[in-house]
């Protein structure tokens, strides 16, 4: 099962930005799933310089071209309301600059006045269509927000259907299909591993604590930040609904799940947690009595990028001084209760004979 094209047959409601594994252009070294955003309406929220920037939507081609199109609503002096279009084309951050930076995608864009349009019943005329002059530019910070910047005044925006004063916050609640595909080499040699399984999303709704500690893998130096869930994020417990699911090899967790996929008296979580933007990681939590913690294996616990109906996680690559090349990702696909309920799921092929044996859970 070719784990592209079960992921490039989802569109959903988000676009999806294909962003470059890596600076050094191994053909095999790419990310195949594209980092998600949400297009529609977006409105301004605290937390820039102003609020009064206006409201806008958005497309973008679903091409190469890139070109990004919508309008922007703003009220003039007079309190009318002001309809402008907007027209560019996006350039999309490398991986290094998506972890760095936090911008998915940013491109300038030209703002345009509307005139001379036909009213309603009325014989058709020709409009025009003018520049504004204006220096306006585009970012997104997360699958579903961003910044919007005009002659340097910026303004915080959110998808309007991301949380107040519209709908509630998206729910990634559900049943997905999990796609992972892990690749390593010097650039003579690679190698590549790949597993689907089915995975259920769980709400936490209880308050934890998180704590940090250090158990590196090897000779590998400190990541430094297991990035722990922020104050207000939306927490998700992750578990496998099929046998032999990678989670620990894929939250790079020193405690594996049970081998077997009985986790009902396994002490160790699996999180995934979410901030209002969309962006937020997965992580391999240790289990001491009443505490939980997040140990650094000197390696990035996944970053997730989550919209609609699917989320897209990235790893980075260890902090060794190895020249060994490593691309590490994985899709959620939200998918039907019911989708992959028959036993050929919950026994993968290789426990035909149902005997685990030397099956690798990476498939």
């Amino acid at each position: 099962m070719s784990s592209t094209r079960l992921i490039s047959a989802l569109i959903a409601t988000c676009a999806a930005v294909a962003v470059p594994a890596s600076a050094v252009d191994w053909p095999w070294n790419h990310y195949s799933f594209e980092v998600p955003v949400a297009l529609g309406d977006y409105i301004a929220v605290p937390g820039g310089d102003s609020t009064t920037l206006g409201s806008m939507t958005l497309s973008v081609t679903p091409d190469s071209r890139r070109v990004l199109g919508g309008a922007i609503y703003h009220y003039g002096e007079d309190g009318r309301m002001i309809v402008q279009a907007l027209n560019g084309t996006l350039d999309y951050s490398d991986d290094t600059t998506l972890r760095e930076t936090g911008v998915i995608a940013q491109g300038p864009l030209t703002a345009y006045d509307l005139a001379g349009g036909t009213c309603r019943g009325c014989p058709p005329r020709e409009r025009a269509t003018t520049p504004t002059g204006e220096t306006v530019d585009w970012k997104w910070t997360g699958p579903r927000a961003g910044i919007l910047t005009i002659d340097g005044v910026r303004q915080k925006m959110v998808h309007a259907y991301s949380g107040p004063p519209l709908v509630a916050p998206v729910d990634f609640s559900g049943s997905y299909l999990l796609v992972f595909r892990q690749s390593t080499g010097n650039g003579v040699e690679p190698a590549q591993s790949e597993a689907v399984h089915a995975v259920r999303l769980t709400a936490v709704n209880e308050s934890r604590v998180y704590e940090q500690g250090i158990d590196l893998l090897g000779d590998w130096s400190a990541w430094g930040s297991v990035a722990l869930p922020p104050a207000g994020a939306r927490l998700f417990d992750i578990a496998c609904e099929t046998v032999r699911c990678p989670l620990w090899v894929i939250a790079s967790s020193g405690w594996r799940p049970n081998w077997y996929g009985d986790y009902g008296t396994d002490p160790n979580e699996y999180t995934l947690w979410f901030d209002e933007a969309g962006n937020g990681r997965l992580l391999g939590v240790k289990r001491e009595g009443p505490r939980r913690i997040v140990m650094d294996h000197g390696v990035e616990y996944p970053r997730v990028y989550g919209c609609a109906e699917k989320v897209i996680s990235r790893r980075a690559k260890p902090n060794s001084g190895s020249t060994l090349e490593t691309l590490s990702e994985f899709a959620l696909l939200r998918i039907g209760e019911n989708t992959l309920n028959t036993r050929d799921w919950k026994q993968p092929s290789c426990f035909e004979n149902r005997d685990p044996g030397n099956c690798s859970p990476l498939n």
